[in-house]
């Protein structure tokens, strides 16, 4: 965002150095959120023919019940800036649902909302969601799918 560069800019006009305003925007997440990030990482597949990134935290996975679900935004957002993945996803088993987190970017001309609709959900252009009764399962092949 323009505003954000803006106000960057200004931090550094008054003494600020990019790397603390890049660890203040970017770091600071504790070691439990991390460990959680590289289980939906090590399931992360890209869907080329779509242009789809997705990443998965497995059912049964302790370390995504121990952080708040706040953490994913961060996780989704790092996803999301790939410049090859038109939509960016993170899939997780709540219960008896699949909740699906979408993000894209204006000039990548991804609508999530389009697609988070398909499934029941909501949301707008760039950032969307839905929850699908269901349960996550790995294929053969590696990649993941809802299973009723």
């Amino acid at each position: 965002q323009s505003s954000t560069l803006r106000a960057a800019a200004d931090l550094v006009s008054r003494g600020a150095t990019t790397d603390a305003i890049a660890r203040r925007a970017f770091g600071g997440y504790k070691p439990e959120v991390l460990k959680a990030w590289s289980t939906a990482l090590e399931n992360l597949t890209f869907d080329v023919k779509n242009k789809i990134l997705y990443g998965v935290f497995p059912p049964g996975d302790e370390t995504v019940k121990k952080i708040p679900a706040s953490s994913f935004s961060g996780l989704i957002d790092m996803l999301n800036a790939v410049p090859e993945a038109v939509v960016s996803m993170l899939l997780r088993q709540e219960g008896d649902r699949v909740k699906g987190t979408m993000r894209s970017d204006a000039h990548k001309g991804g609508d999530v909302s389009k697609i988070a609709r398909t499934f029941g959900g909501g949301g707008h252009t760039l950032a969307s969601g839905f929850a699908v009764e269901g349960e996550l399962v790995q294929g053969e092949d590696g990649t993941w799918q809802v299973q009723k």
